[in-house]
């Protein structure tokens, strides 16, 4: 081959380099601004995910940290917290102390109520609470940006206030106080609010003042018996107040069990007669019974179609109850010496509390037995 042709082959070879170089280059060049364009947005929309990630976490620790406190009548503190709700939730304690941002989640406490006298970790005894638990909050708080400038545990009422009612990214969020100086991002902040105060509920257990012997009860874990003081004595027997599913045992005077109650309402007990009732004019305490759902699954039975008042009979029984049960509390408030009224729940109340229950099967020719097809 002549020198010649080498020469027109070699320089050939080297514009197809060069060629594929400037290829290459606009190849590089094009992702670069196309990568440009993009990462902003991809940035943005992996924040998003984060973000939302984060609030759905939170709402979750929101809701393991109320159910650890029912279940063991136990409020923690901003240093065990985590422990808590990752027993509650199945998770290891790391995972719930630091967000995915390697920030700290912390444990905020209100001083403005019940956090004031009552301080952190919280342990139920069988005494309850004397107190009333107004304003028992929390906020479980996580930065994904820059750090919070706070530290976890008790916060100033004015400082707690400012962040329970802070919105994310909005200009009410604080400015002032602990927040001074600081150059983050509020929608950056995801706060978890936790109101305990529907946790709670009250509890009255006494003696009727004419008992010979105080009836006993038991609270929680704790099989001590304790005298159900007279209800004469309303000084030294205010209502008491216990987290919710807390078991209480109620005794007879001999130290019989009588019944035993999970409380999930405010509630009232008391000995008479030697019997545990639900009321000044309730009867014996049904052992658990829901009364409530009692109602409700009678009044929405199968009614009895040739009843005295066809299907509106079941709402005529209730109605006449109510009716009896209120005219007795008013009787027995007024200790049972309203002669009067004693006379007119004998005389009429009661009466035609009897009569509209007999109109349930039965009318002035005794012909409304139950002759629904479809019925019991």
């Amino acid at each position: 081959m002549d020198c010649r042709a080498y020469l027109q082959e070699a320089r050939a070879g080297q514009r197809q380099q060069a060629m594929a170089l400037l290829f290459s280059i606009g190849v590089v060049a094009a992702l670069a601004i196309l990568a440009a364009l993009l990462l902003p947005t991809l940035i943005r929309e992996l924040d998003f995910r984060v973000a939302r990630d984060e609030r759905a976490t939170l709402k979750t620790f929101g809701t393991a940290l109320q159910s650890a406190i029912r279940r063991h009548a136990y409020i923690p503190s901003q240093t065990n917290w985590a422990n808590t709700v990752a027993g509650e939730a199945g998770m290891a304690s790391a995972a719930v102390a630091t967000n995915p941002r390697g920030q700290p989640r912390l444990l905020l406490i209100d001083t403005n109520g019940w956090f004031n006298p009552v301080s952190l970790p919280y342990t139920q005894t069988s005494a309850g609470s004397a107190i009333l638990p107004l304003n028992p909050r929390l906020i479980i708080a996580s930065s994904l940006g820059k750090a919070l400038p706070l530290s976890a545990g008790p916060l100033s009422a004015g400082e707690f206030t400012n962040l329970w009612t802070a919105a994310e990214g909005t200009t009410n969020f604080p400015t002032n106080g602990l927040w001074v100086g600081w150059n983050g991002r509020s929608d950056d902040v995801k706060l978890e609010r936790v109101n305990l105060q529907p946790l709670f509920v009250s509890l009255r257990v006494e003696t009727y003042r004419n008992e010979a012997l105080n009836g006993l009860y038991a609270i929680g874990t704790n099989n001590t018996l304790y005298p159900a003081i007279y209800d004469s004595d309303v000084t030294n027997n205010p209502p008491r107040f216990y987290l919710q599913n807390t078991v209480l045992k109620l005794y007879s005077d001999a130290g019989n069990l009588d019944s035993t109650q999970i409380l999930i309402r405010d509630s009232a007990f008391k000995y008479e007669n030697r019997v545990w009732k639900g009321s000044v004019g309730g009867g014996a305490t049904p052992g658990g019974v829901d009364i409530g759902g009692v109602v409700y699954d009678f009044l929405n039975a199968v009614p009895n179609t040739e009843a005295q008042n066809g299907a509106a009979q079941q709402r005529l029984v209730i109605q006449s109850m109510m009716g009896y049960m209120s005219n007795y509390i008013a009787w027995a408030n007024g200790n049972f010496t309203d002669n009067g009224l004693k006379t007119y729940l004998l005389n009429t109340v009661q009466p035609n509390m009897i009569s509209t229950v007999q109109g349930l099967f039965q009318g002035n020719a005794n012909a409304y037995y139950p002759t629904n097809a479809s019925g019991p």
